[in-house]
Parts: C-alpha cells; structure tokens; sequence
C-alpha cells in the first residue's frame, strides 16, 4: 500500500504553563498554550520529545472547556483515581453546565478572547500574521 508522506502540521506554542512528568527517554508531558495551523490559541496537553521536534497525540481544551475542567478538578478528591468511584458532586458540577445556555455567538466571543497569561509580543505578533 503506497501512502503519501504525512503534512507538517504547524504549531506554534505560546505559552509553557509546565512539565507533568518525564520519562526515561527524556519525552516529557507538557501543559502549554498552543496555536495549532494559526488557529486561536488552546490549552494543549501532550508528551514531546526532548528536543520538541515530534509530539504524542494529546488533547486541546478552548476557553470555556478550560474553566469547566477547572471548576471539576476544584472539587475532585484525587482518591476516586484509585478508587474508580464518582464523587456525588462531580455529578452537580455536571447538572449546572447542563442549564447554562450559551448561544453559539456567546462561546464565540469566549473562545476568542485571548489568555490572561499571553505576552503583548505574543499578542502583536497575532496581529501581525492577521494583517497578512
């Protein structure tokens, strides 16, 4: 089966929040803020090589998934991880996302909106490659 090479996929990270872990092939998991394919920016959480040349496959989070995955890790008693149980409030944090009723213009806006943390230099050079 003949397959065409893969397409490199454009990242640029924004912001490094931190490294969860590393292991012994000196992969680390890392939580960053990221723009992939010049896309607004998200939360990205995934393992990179030591030098960051190749990543795992990992997950991204917009703004407002970003605070309701907070606002569940506030509540969390980490002992359920071990113990496969649900916490009875993890399930009222599920039940007020429910009756929230953003429009889709609402989430919009959120998900546009740029992180706290960016720099003014990350946030010129955003405009920049918009003006392009």
């Amino acid at each position: 089966m003949n397959r065409e090479p893969r397409k490199a996929i454009q990242c640029t990270l924004k912001h490094h929040l931190g490294t969860l872990r590393e292991n012994e092939k000196g992969w680390s998991r890392e939580v960053n803020v990221v723009s992939w394919e010049g896309a607004a920016s998200r939360l990205d959480i995934r393992d990179w090589s030591k030098n960051k040349d190749r990543s795992s496959k990992g997950v991204t989070f917009t703004r407002v998934e970003v605070e309701r995955l907070r606002d569940m890790l506030a509540i969390l008693n980490t002992s359920v991880i071990e113990d496969s149980g649900i916490p009875t409030r993890m399930q009222d944090v599920q039940v007020a996302y429910e009756k929230e009723t953003n429009t889709a213009e609402q989430e919009s806006e959120q998900e546009s909106q740029e992180y706290p943390f960016a720099s003014e230099e990350e946030s010129d050079a955003d405009e920049e490659r918009a003006a392009v």
